[in-house]
């Protein structure tokens, strides 16, 4: 691995912890949401690391289903809860 990807992982993962955290001790009405972050957090990292597409993220959003479909139901449960 290089310098890079190992910084890519460190940030992902951190991101992750941080996240839970959030999510277990202030707000766990988000706690379904988990799953959800866990699979964008690592389909756009695989995504990432195995194409060029990386560099473009929102083209990569757009261009892979899964990954609109599945933000798409977060960013929709994140609003639901907030209101």
């Amino acid at each position: 691995l290089t310098l890079l990807k190992i910084f890519i992982l460190i940030s992902g993962i951190s991101s992750l912890f941080f996240y839970f955290l959030y999510v277990f001790f202030i707000k766990n009405s988000l706690l379904i949401s988990c799953p959800f972050v866990i699979f964008l957090l690592f389909r756009y990292y695989k995504i990432a690391i195995n194409t060029s597409e990386g560099e473009f993220p929102i083209n990569l959003f757009f261009k892979d289903k899964l990954l609109l479909f599945f933000s798409t139901i977060y960013f929709a449960y994140a609003i639901y809860v907030y209101l």
